[in-house]
């Protein structure tokens, strides 16, 4: 079994006036087969600000399209609101539009989301919460939701410093 771990986060505070980064990873094993991650901006997202619940959903849909059909896949993220947006049927409050769109594009195409499972992570563990495998909450814990956690500060601290240059 494949396991998509993603996170996102803001650029500074949520909602962000400057924008939102993400990133997922695909693992089989312990091991990466695929990764990506990126910043949009608001007017990419076509919003006045981006939120972290946009970006955390974002990073989903995007490794969403990087599974084949055939495989079956467990969703790890720190997210529940996420989760529970692909899931439990919660609703999808302040998504934009196209990216509702753009989710139910990829389920459609990927005929197994029905077998698709999920785990709720911990987000932001300690090394020793790491080691043992539980965070703070209680939830499982991966040095592979940590990677995707470290893209996104890093993708944010690029971008923020990008913003320093053209000033």
């Amino acid at each position: 079994m494949l396991k998509l771990h993603t996170d996102g986060g803001v650029i500074r505070r949520n909602p962000s006036i400057f924008g939102g980064t993400w990133a997922w990873v695909l693992v089989d094993g312990d091991d990466s087969v695929d990764s990506g991650a990126g910043v949009i901006t608001p007017q990419e997202m076509g919003t006045l600000s981006v939120t972290n619940n946009q970006t955390e959903l974002l990073a989903v849909v995007k490794g969403l399209g990087a599974i084949y059909d055939d495989e079956i896949v467990q969703i790890c993220s720190d997210s529940d609101v996420t989760l529970g947006r692909l899931f439990r049927n919660s609703p999808f409050a302040n998504i934009p539009m196209w990216m509702v769109r753009k989710l139910e594009q990829e389920k459609r195409r990927l005929q197994n989301f029905s077998k698709f499972t999920y785990t709720l992570m911990d987000g932001h563990p300690t090394q020793e919460q790491l080691r043992a495998g539980k965070g703070k909450r209680g939830h499982v814990t991966s040095k592979w939701n940590v990677w995707c956690d470290q893209k996104c500060q890093s993708l944010a601290k690029t971008f923020l410093e990008s913003l320093n240059e053209v000033e």
